[in-house]
């Protein structure tokens, strides 16, 4: 479906679902000087503005960013023609692979009554590789149309690459007709956290010392929380893709060790007149598995010798681009981090005497071969070493939470937490030696299931919960129908607004799906090999959890009433809801036209970087 070239990315249009926002305490957005300003087109849009000469576009990793750019050769330009509403133009030059001493100019000219105007111009030198972003604001125009010309000069041609990357054409929301905005609340912002390895079990945890994370708990208590909410794989990569995706990973077809195109939704909201950013921490949340789609700008963070994460450098890339665009560009952005991920390794003072509090005595920091060698059943930890690794955890949780806390302050700081839908959230959580595994992609235990969900956007969702199931799956219909977003058709994932907003307070119980492929240490303890698939399945409602697998082949059901820890199998007992359960399983895989298997637990064509930083977050031997 094709929308008029202005208006088909303004989320404007949509106002039955908005007057019904504004009906549970709406105000209208705030606006900078320059008034609220909306992406109107990018060059990747099918009806989006054509370049002269044609010039391939495609997405360019430069340093350790991913864009969508038009690659272009020295001493040559291209043109342009965009609409004269058209304010602000963003951009970013890259030169990749220049030798030093060379100098490459780039400049962008706008056509007035028959001659070019200069608007901007810059010199790049040799020797840097990195994207450079830019902006223009244009003054108004009587003219029909826009004309811009992107010219590149060279010192010397060389062997550089040389690319014009995001281009994005953004226009003030007062230029647009009134007819088109009248009665209408603008959309929010939305701000997406993936907080790697948080389990829900560790939150507000009530052991030695203080609470590590109060500023997550008090996230979570000020706004709709989903109490019960559950991921459909237990490891980054796959985790991560249903969550873009709203589908189950037997619907993408993304695991490890497959290499399934990724068809994230950002790309819905690109298309809906949002401004896209991402800010991770590479490793299998990086642009080179595909979830650059969609995004203008897409960073992989940087590389990291021992630590798995980085949320002070992460947070605060985010916070620069949020300065940057926050106050005058509807945005969506994503942020992950490694931060509690394995090794567990307390990153200041503060967070180690977490973990001294919780084990004193103790000051051991375990390495992490130590939880393969368990996880082989090499040499099995003794209580005492997982009550480390637990107290370790923890200090990592309480690190975290600091840098949390710093993010959210930030953005009251910049003025766009009131018109900002904030959505916290993690793949999955882990485990110490519960089930007699350390970690997590090794089972379907709720404790790597089981993780943090919430919904804040001042003044417009109330501060609650549920306690229904939900999934990492329904997320993004949820943006999307929150910011007035049509929900795209064949989706596994449903949208939860109406939860949020009372206009469903007594929803159906809907079942939750789980499952793990393969995992390379239980398929070599099973069957001697590390390319096996290990077939596991689980399913669970508000009460029970059947859990099946074929390597080893077995069944269990749970009473999670009765038994949340997952240890008695009660199938005997309730014969009924156990066969209610199967039946739902059963149809969840026949859903499936083929079943999906792996070759092995690493992923193919991982350059060497890449594929030490999965050693080192433990996924890669």
């Amino acid at each position: 479906m094709h929308f008029p070239p202005l208006f088909r990315l303004l989320p404007l249009l949509f106002p039955l679902l908005l007057l019904s926002l504004a009906n549970t305490g709406c105000q209208p957005a705030r606006e900078s000087e320059t008034g609220l300003y909306v992406v109107l087109a990018r060059l990747s849009d099918p009806d989006g503005p054509r370049i002269r000469p044609p010039l391939k576009l495609g997405r360019v990793v430069v340093g350790r960013e991913s864009r969508l750019a038009v690659r272009v050769t020295p001493n040559s330009s291209f043109e342009l023609e965009i609409d004269s509403r058209v304010r602000r133009l963003l951009y970013a030059p890259a030169v990749r692979g220049a030798a030093v001493g060379t100098k490459h100019a780039f400049s962008i000219e706008q056509q007035n009554r028959g001659s070019w105007e200069r608007l901007w111009s810059e010199e790049f030198e040799g020797g840097v590789s990195e994207w450079r972003d830019r902006r223009i604001d244009l003054a108004e125009t009587s003219e029909a149309k826009r004309r811009l010309r992107f010219n590149i000069g060279a010192s010397e041609p060389g062997d550089a690459e040389l690319f014009w990357g995001s281009i994005a054409f953004v226009a003030p929301e007062n230029a647009l007709e009134e007819s088109d905005a009248e009665h209408l609340t603008a959309p929010p912002n939305i701000i997406l956290l993936s907080l790697d390895t948080l389990g829900a079990g560790y939150l507000n945890f009530s052991g030695q010392g203080p609470n590590p994370s109060p500023a997550i708990d008090s996230f979570l208590d000020t706004s709709f929380a989903f109490r019960r909410a559950y991921v459909q794989y237990p490891n980054t990569l796959v985790s991560h893709a249903s969550l873009f995706t709203a589908l189950y990973p037997l619907h993408h077809g993304v695991y490890p060790g497959t290499r399934q195109p990724l068809r994230s939704l950002v790309k819905n909201l690109a298309h809906y007149g949002y401004l896209t950013a991402a800010f991770s921490e590479n490793g299998y949340v990086s642009s080179g598995f595909g979830f650059a789609e969609g995004f203008d700008r897409y960073s992989d963070g940087r590389t990291l010798e021992r630590f798995a994460g980085d949320a002070d450098k992460t947070f605060a890339d985010a916070t620069t681009w949020l300065a940057e665009h926050g106050n005058d560009t509807r945005f969506f952005l994503f942020v992950h981090t490694y931060e509690v991920h394995a090794p567990y390794i307390p990153r200041d003072k503060e967070a180690l005497e977490v973990a001294e509090r919780i084990t004193p005595g103790d000051d051991r920091i375990l390495d992490e071969v130590l939880l393969m060698r368990h996880n082989y059943e090499i040499r099995t930890l003794k209580e005492a070493d997982l009550d480390r690794l637990r107290a370790l955890y923890v200090a990592e949780i309480q690190y975290l939470d600091r840098a949390v806390r710093g993010f959210l302050r930030e953005l009251t700081a910049l003025g766009i937490a009131q018109n900002t839908l904030v959505i916290l959230t993690s793949d999955h959580g882990e485990q110490f030696g519960e089930g007699g595994k350390v970690g997590h992609g090794h089972n379907l235990h709720n404790l790597v299931l089981h993780v943090p969900l919430g919904f804040r956007w001042p003044g417009r969702l109330q501060n609650s919960e549920s306690q229904d199931p939900v999934q990492l799956i329904d997320v993004m219909p949820t943006v999307f129908e929150l910011a007035g977003i049509p929900v795209p058709d064949g989706l596994d994932g449903q949208s939860l607004a109406a939860a949020m907003l009372g206009t469903d307070p007594d929803p159906a119980e809907r079942p939750v799906f789980s499952e793990l492929i393969s995992s390379a240490n239980e398929c070599f303890l099973h069957t001697g090999n590390r390319s096996c698939r290990l077939g596991r399945f689980a399913v669970q409602t508000r009460r029970f959890k059947l859990v099946t697998s074929e390597i080893p082949r077995r069944k269990r059901f749970y009473d999670l009433a009765a038994d949340p820890a997952e240890t008695r199998d009660v199938s005997h007992r309730f014969p009924k809801e156990r066969a209610q359960h199967q039946a739902l399983l059963t149809e969840y895989l026949e859903s499936s036209e083929s079943q999906p298997h792996t070759t092995d637990h690493d992923s193919p064509g991982l350059d060497a970087e890449l594929r030490e930083r999965l050693k080192a977050l433990g996924y890669v031997e």
